[in-house]
């Protein structure tokens, strides 16, 4: 009897199996969209090829699936502390089924029990035992996380994954949207980020795309947590602005090929994330969104100390016509490292050391 990942608190079950009809649907919570869709998909499931005409059996029947949710139905979209929370009685005396739950989230993941109990013994006959069942998931945070930088994923494709992780009752798609590889995440304020940023024209997800997204994950009870990458692994973003990104120099004093850092010591850079962010909080509907918070890594700190007026006053010079650094140089961090001009001077030499080894 499969109940998916989240164990129950009380269970109980009944031998023998009974036999089970999908008549009706008593739903107590009034018009609900995610209620009545919900029964639409899990009669389909739970009862595939179904014909009521045909059907006849000698075991007790079950005629009917009761529904109810305390709070009533909502509009809103699923969010961290969503209760799912729920208890399902299949009785044998009174011929019904009765789901309760708090909140339609918890309904939604007593559905998903109630097809997982029935079974189809014979062609057209399903069974399923008398059950008492009190659930509540383990873990509020239950994800999965695609990566569509890296690996462009249709929209159907994205769908098919938010199915199959409502069968197993996971309720956190975190959507991996941009990466240094590619930019496919729409902005209508910014457009060139998509139409430069990404593999082809192609590889895009529209602002209609990611609400379809949206609106089929919260009718299976699932929220959708959008990451942009950021500060690092940022080098799709220059691909339309390479402001954002500064000028990076390997330890040997070339421009590095691995440039794809936000450049923290530009005002421009902070005035374009909030322009960004603040269009791409409008659009998606959970209380998070995903910052990335990737590494930058030391051996590319140049990318900030080149910034002569804030941190390089003692560098020395640049000498532009073959692009090697002259003068000092640190392989460390100049506001952690307390020490001489002379050690300061081996740390170089000592990661040029490095970086030759």
């Amino acid at each position: 009897m499969a109940l998916s990942m989240i164990n129950p608190s009380f269970f109980s079950a009944d031998d023998p199996p009974y036999t089970l009809t999908f008549v009706s649907q008593n739903i107590t919570v009034g018009a609900c969209d995610v209620i009545d869709k919900a029964t639409d998909r899990y009669q389909k499931l739970a009862f595939p090829l179904f014909d009521a005409s045909t059907y006849s059996d000698t075991a007790a029947t079950l005629t009917t699936l009761s529904i109810a949710v305390a709070e009533g139905c909502t509009s809103a979209f699923p969010q961290l502390g969503m209760d799912e929370s729920y208890s399902l009685v299949v009785d044998k005396s009174k011929g019904i089924a009765t789901l309760t739950a708090n909140q339609v989230w918890g309904a939604l993941r007593g559905l998903e029990t109630f097809s997982q109990l029935v079974y189809q013994p014979t062609k057209n006959k399903y069974r399923i035992r008398t059950v008492s069942i009190a659930d509540s998931p383990r873990f509020p945070h239950r994800g999965v996380m695609i990566d569509s930088s890296r690996h462009f994923l249709p929209v159907g494709i994205i769908l098919e994954n938010l199915d199959l992780m409502a069968q197993n009752k996971l309720n956190v798609l975190h959507w991996h949207l941009v990466d240094s590889e590619a930019f496919p995440y729409t902005s209508l304020k910014f457009p060139n980020m998509s139409r430069l940023g990404a593999y082809t024209p192609a590889h895009v997800y529209s602002i209609a795309d990611m609400k379809k997204v949206m609106d089929y994950a919260r009718l299976r009870g699932i929220r959708v947590v959008p990451e942009f990458d950021t500060p690092g692994h940022a080098g799709a973003w220059g691909k339309a602005f390479p402001h954002l990104l500064p000028l990076c120099y390997n330890p040997q004093g070339f421009i590095s090929e691995l440039s794809n850092i936000m450049d923290a010591t530009q005002e421009s850079t902070f005035t374009f994330l909030s322009e960004f962010f603040t269009e791409a909080l409008a659009l998606f509907k959970d209380d998070y969104m995903h910052f990335g918070g990737d590494e930058v890594s030391y051996d590319m700190q140049q990318c900030w100390y080149l910034n002569y007026i804030k941190y390089g006053a003692d560098w020395g010079y640049v000498d532009n016509s073959n692009m090697r650094l002259r003068g000092l140089y640190y392989q460390c961090d100049p506001t952690n490292f307390q020490g001489t001009d002379a050690q300061k001077v081996r740390s170089f030499a000592f990661g040029q050391l490095n970086m030759a080894k």
